[in-house]
């Protein structure tokens, strides 16, 4: 789900309707925008390239994801913008810009296979690697674009929407996929996978001091990694130990699990918040947030709750696709501390909406809120 990503001069964003190849820097003090330098047409040229290298002159676009779902990734002097070309095949376009929105350098990878709703799983850097997850895992020099590794298709490759996380394994780094896939950052060894105990594709995982959350249909899983990644003489990789599976007879979600202070925070596509401890193996309390969750499968123009729960301050945000949000204290039991709406909004390029689209999450800088709709960037606060 696409959200601005800061960096000390402004914001970044990628994409402003589902057709859209556009990346944008707006300052984040007076929402002027930085520098556009319309590379719109640039980045155009180079996926359509891009889609006619694949298909020919046949288009192929998702109409609930379209081609900038992820959010774009930032090593504090380059930002770097993910553009799928479409459903029917795993190829995207990689770029990275500097901070004045020159473009460095553009990549296409294709890899073949079929996604129904497109890729909107955000790349990650990692040790100046740009990771990138289509069917396979694939890692880009940060600073030429230059392939370093990829992977065969992951495992259940077809089902994967949620984003990649980075964790420490000892001196290594892993990226775990949100189908229960991990791999080593440095050259995409295969670790350990978990796709067949995994029921979902949608929320990514979460790593907190060496412990492995994941929150799907399947329920909530904590699992124990392993300490280092020294490999066995047979060649494989140390085991990670599932330590509880709590099964939490949830429904659909795509919004990601939040873990604070040894709670998990799990909201269901229809507005229904449990809250487990992991460790103890229990839900803590379920509530029915007063949203709109009548939202169907996927999202798309549907109601429903998509952007993850998020912590800001001392508070927990969750908005819904129609632009409300609820505030609720972090905890054992559930104490509400605000409701709030965006209000309707129309622009002349735009068709006139109830209220923005709110699929992504908010993020937090120095007292302020900022949330990307379909239509607008929003920022909220003084």
């Amino acid at each position: 789900m696409r959200m601005p990503r800061a960096w000390t001069a402004g914001f970044s964003s990628a994409g402003l309707h589902v057709n859209d190849r556009l990346v944008s820097a707006i300052n984040s003090r007076d929402a002027r925008l930085l520098d556009i330098r319309r590379q719109r047409k640039q980045i155009d040229e180079s996926i359509r390239e891009a889609l006619d290298q694949t298909f020919g002159k046949r288009q192929h676009i998702s109409a609930d994801g379209g081609l900038s779902l992820a959010t774009p990734a930032s090593d504090g002097k380059h930002v770097f913008a993910l553009f799928y070309t479409g459903f029917a095949t795993s190829a995207g376009v990689c770029f990275s810009y500097d901070l004045e929105g020159n473009r460095v350098w553009s990549r296409h990878i294709d890899e073949g296979g079929s996604n129904e709703h497109g890729y909107s799983g955000s790349p990650l850097v990692v040790g100046g690697k740009l990771i990138v997850l289509l069917q396979g895992f694939t890692a880009l020099d940060a600073a030429t674009g230059r392939i370093v590794w990829s992977t065969a298709p992951q495992r259940r490759a077809y089902a994967t929407f949620g984003s990649m996380v980075a964790a420490r394994v000892g001196d290594d780094a892993i990226v775990i996929s949100s189908n229960g896939n991990c791999v080593r950052a440095s050259d995409g060894s295969p670790m350990f996978t978990f796709t067949d105990r995994f029921k979902g594709e949608c929320p990514s995982p979460v790593v907190d001091d060496g412990i492995w959350y994941n929150f799907d249909r399947s329920g909530v899983y904590a699992i124990k990694l392993p300490t280092n990644l020294k490999m066995s003489r047979d060649g494989s990789a140390p085991p990670a130990t599932i330590l509880k599976h709590v099964y939490t007879r949830s429904s659909y979600a795509i919004s990601s699990p939040l873990y604070h202070q040894g709670l998990l925070y799990c909201v269901e596509n229809r507005g229904t918040l449990k809250v487990v401890d992991p460790v103890a193996g229990e839900i803590v309390y379920t509530q029915e947030l007063p949203l709109n969750g009548g939202g169907g499968h996927a999202g798309g123009n549907n109601s429903g709750v998509t952007s993850s729960p998020t912590l800001g301050g001392k508070h927990i945000f969750v908005w819904d696709q129609d632009g409300t949000c609820v505030v609720f204290e972090p905890g054992r039991n559930y104490k509400q501390v605000a409701l709030n709406h965006i209000e309707s909004i129309d622009y002349d390029y735009a068709e006139p909406h109830p209220a923005d689209l709110i699929s992504s999450c908010p993020c937090f800088d120095e007292g302020r809120i900022y949330l990307r709709g379909a239509l607008a960037l929003w920022c909220l606060g003084k």
